[in-house]
């Protein structure tokens, strides 16, 4: 398995959920608030397009689709970066480095519900908060690692065929994702995490990841301590430089813009984002 075998290791980068990640200072975000309010921008719309989260809870762009598909929160979202760029490329590079740290979050549908209420929960240390984790049967674990944005129920349909075969499936929100903590993420951040869930509920007999929870898989095997004897990875990518290209077109950031968030997750990842 060689998907991230030019990452510098996990283990030697200072990680803290993003609270040291670049932010826009209060004056621009100042800024971007009027801008969209001159366009006649509602507060919750506004609030959505920020990231702004006043009572607490999910925001109205956390409702929006994880694959930033075409919604009246995406509007807002174009009508933010317009008005960054307006002000300088470094503000909507930063916010664009903002955005994409920040997993959306939206209702969980009936099925999960009822698939969680037939589940035994638990939940799992890691820094100084705890993940929301659910475990079904009782034979040998795989664990489920789900995708950005996504949640661990969402791997579903995986656990009664797992369950017929004598196993037990074991699914978690990683940390900024579904019911677990947190407002920011990154792969780093669900590397670790899926580390923590399979020291948490004992050996493993595989592991089952989709998009990013499969690449984070192989991140948590080289250098967080993941040990299983099987991975089976769904959809993982090689490389993320076309999510920030088709990112950049999707919101109209501005060439210089891509180039300067790349910069910011290029720091963020070690200076490699080719991998």
């Amino acid at each position: 398995m060689t998907l991230l075998n030019d990452v510098v290791p996990a283990a030697a980068q200072p990680h803290a959920l993003l609270a040291d990640a670049p932010a826009l200072t209060p004056a621009a975000l100042a800024d971007l608030h009027r801008a969209l309010a001159a366009a006649g921008a509602p507060a919750a719309a506004i609030d959505a397009a920020m990231h702004v989260d006043r009572d607490g809870g999910p925001t109205a762009m956390d409702a929006a689709p994880a694959r930033f598909s075409h919604t009246r929160g995406l509007r807002w979202l174009r009508l933010a970066f317009r008005a960054a760029g307006a002000l300088s490329v470094d503000a909507q590079a930063h916010l664009g480095y903002r955005v994409l740290s920040t997993p959306p979050r939206f209702a969980r549908p009936r099925r999960e519900q009822r698939l969680l209420a037939a589940a035994q929960p638990f939940t799992v240390p890691y820094r100084d908060r705890a993940l929301r984790a659910w475990r079904w049967g009782t034979g040998p674990t795989v664990l489920l690692a789900h995708c950005w944005g996504g949640r661990g129920a969402q791997l579903a349909e995986f656990v009664e065929a797992l369950r017929v075969q004598g196993l037990s499936a074991v699914a978690f929100d990683a940390p900024g994702h579904g019911d677990s903590p947190g407002r920011r993420s990154d792969m780093i951040a669900v590397a670790e995490s899926i580390a923590a869930v399979a020291r948490a509920c004992g050996p493993l007999q595989g592991v089952i990841g989709h998009s990013l929870g499969g690449a984070a898989s192989v991140l948590a095997m080289r250098d967080c301590g993941l040990v299983t004897p099987r991975l089976v990875s769904i959809g993982a990518f090689s490389h993320c430089l076309w999510f920030t290209e088709a990112f950049g077109r999707l919101v109209g950031m501005q060439p210089a813009a891509v180039a300067g968030m790349r910069a910011l997750l290029s720091q963020r990842y070690s200076h490699r984002i080719d991998w």
